[in-house]
């Protein structure tokens, strides 16, 4: 809980992060986008880190299974069984799931899509002419068919599509030309 709100109540609502933390972030957020205007992306990328660090101070997620369940799901690059997950740690598949929506806003099963995805998008950092059939099969999905599903539903673009527009940075797509 970054905020103190539950993750879960913050899904699918758009919420200025200002009202949530307040003038400390409003002072980050123009310092951003300053540093954005006057030195360019990777300046304040490599900005971000520093300043919003101390907004977001480590919390202890207070329930050693939510870090096990986590590790877990990162381990098998997200295609582990939310149900063995759970019996590994000697919880029901219920109480899992609702330990990853009160901290992560997502279930186990989407959070594993989620990393599934992302082991994906750093694969295509690296691939001028991707090869999606093998690439699906490499990172869990039934098959191609599946894949382009998850990443027009994770992007709104084919994978092709998205290709002909990443920019330089991983989960970076161009807004409006910017």
């Amino acid at each position: 809980m970054l905020t103190g709100v539950p993750a879960s109540e913050l899904n699918d609502t758009v919420v200025d992060m200002d009202l949530l933390l307040g003038e400390r972030f409003t002072a980050v957020r123009d310092d951003l986008g300053e540093a954005l205007e006057q030195r360019g992306a990777q300046a304040m990328l490599d900005e971000a880190e520093w300043r919003l660090a101390p907004l977001f101070p480590m919390r202890d997620y207070g329930h050693p299974r939510l870090s096990i369940a986590y590790a877990a799901l990162h381990q098998q690059g997200g295609n582990g069984s939310v149900r063995s997950i759970s019996a590994a740690l000697g919880c029901s598949h219920k109480h899992l799931n609702d330990l990853f929506l009160r901290h992560f806003g997502l279930g186990p099963k989407r959070f594993g899509s989620v990393i599934r995805f992302q082991a994906l998008l750093s694969r295509l950092e690296k691939e001028d002419h991707p090869d999606w059939t093998q690439l699906a099969l490499e990172h869990g999905y039934y098959d191609q068919s599946h894949m382009v599903n998850t990443f027009r539903q994770m992007t709104g673009l084919s994978p092709t599509r998205y290709m002909e527009e990443k920019g330089p940075h991983l989960n970076w797509l161009a807004v409006n030309g910017r």
